[in-house]
């Protein structure tokens, strides 16, 4: 079994979030969370209702980063009452009602709280459009409703024809929002991320750069794109820094840029039990065992904290016996799998079969080849969940080999 395989699949599970999953066409690539983050403008004293707004937005966001969700909420609908015609708290809303959804996607509360929110948003945007058609505020935040659908349809829902029809909406509205004077920098996030991905996966999704006739993609300029927002950027700042850590990651030859980043923002949010997540699967994905298995063991310290779910902290434990399984501690990988395969979470669905994969593995490894092997056979009875088929067929027929 090729150990790099092996490390990227779950390395790039344990984050699954939020960020961008690549199997889906240049549009949605486009839509990914086109304006989110953190604004780090101090206004001392707010005098004026742009500034009272754009002080509260702030702080609601630097709540929502910090984990904070129920005070997030709080001063978001506390926005709406005051300023029922300003587009942004409608939207920042239901944004942090998807991140709780992504920190506990099995929760019909959280996506009914976000689907009904992000409904608002659009119709809110859509009647100041009416009566204001170029109004800036409204246009952006139109399509970063639209993008934020479309990517909850697709990565929540699987349900493609409504991505591809948000997706749409948000490119329409994105292209319009470029157009306009003093348009605000957050505007070229989806502009950044649409530029690296379509230079990225040019091959695979090349005939829907044609159908749509969608620009070539160019990869250094979405990632300076990126380093600018994360660098300037009003609200999109957390949501820059957070793509370039996924992208750095995966390019191995940026690996310190991306333990770097990762660290500054686990550092800035240490309450923020995603980002926490994202930074143990980091140190995973370039092989550093020991910090994974550090930091993982917090996650798991902080089960019964509030909202480190246990969509979290089963990733965690996997994570935790990932190490000791490369560590060559198999006895305390056992027991992790163990744990995994007797609560029998169903997300993420990569847990069970890659736990009775790694405890095949490990049963092979200490000679208990008969119990390796109907691990394995279980594992190609189970859905094939990132090839995992193929790891338990290669470790079988090396097993038949050595038998012989």
């Amino acid at each position: 079994m090729k150990r790099a395989t092996i490390l990227t699949i779950a390395s790039r599970n344990i984050c699954a979030r939020m960020g961008i999953c690549l199997c889906l066409s240049l549009i949605v690539l486009l839509i990914e969370e086109a304006v989110t983050g953190v604004c780090f403008v101090t206004v001392a004293v707010p005098t004026t209702d742009a500034e009272r707004i754009q002080y509260a937005i702030t702080h609601g966001l630097e709540a929502l980063y910090q984990g904070n969700f129920e005070q997030a909420i709080t001063t978001f609908s506390s926005q709406i009452q005051e300023y029922p015609d300003d587009p942004k708290a409608y939207f920042f809303l239901a944004v942090t009602y998807r991140w709780l959804n992504r920190i506990d996607p099995s929760n019909e509360t959280y996506q009914k709280q976000f689907e009904e929110s992000m409904a608002t948003s659009i119709q809110n945007c859509q009647k100041i459009l009416k009566k204001a058609p170029k109004d800036p505020d409204a246009t952006l935040y139109l399509a970063a409703s639209y993008g934020y659908r479309a990517e909850y349809f697709n990565f929540s829902k699987f349900d493609w024809g409504k991505a591809y029809d948000n997706g749409v909406k948000m490119r329409d509205y994105l292209d319009k929002s470029a157009k306009m004077p003093n348009m605000s920098i957050d505007a070229q996030l989806g502009f950044a991320l649409y530029n690296y991905y379509a230079y990225l996966y040019r091959d695979k999704i090349g005939k829907w750069r044609f159908l749509l006739s969608l620009p070539k993609g160019d990869r250094e300029k979405g990632i300076a794109m990126l380093e600018e927002l994360r660098e300037h950027g009003e609200y999109s700042r957390v949501e820059a820094w957070y793509f370039l850590i996924e992208i750095y990651k995966e390019e191995n030859r940026s690996k310190d840029q991306a333990m770097a980043l990762n660290k500054e923002l686990h550092e800035k949010f240490p309450k923020n039990p995603y980002f926490h997540t994202l930074l143990a699967g980091t140190y995973h994905k370039f092989q550093d065992w020991e910090n994974s298995r550090k930091v993982a063991q917090e996650i798991i310290a902080n089960a019964n904290s509030p909202y480190y779910t246990e969509y979290l902290v089963f990733q965690a434990k996997y994570l935790l016996g990932e190490s000791a399984y490369f560590l060559g501690k198999y006895q305390d990988a056992l027991l992790l799998f163990d744990e995994i395969i007797a609560r029998q979470p169903e997300q993420p669905s990569y847990l069970i079969p890659w736990s009775h994969l790694r405890r095949g593995a490990i049963y092979n490894l200490t000679g208990e080849k008969e119990k390796a092997k109907a691990e394995l056979q279980l594992v190609l009875d189970m859905k094939d969940v990132h090839h995992v088929h193929d790891f338990a067929e290669a470790l079988l027929k090396s097993q038949q080999k050595t038998s012989k």
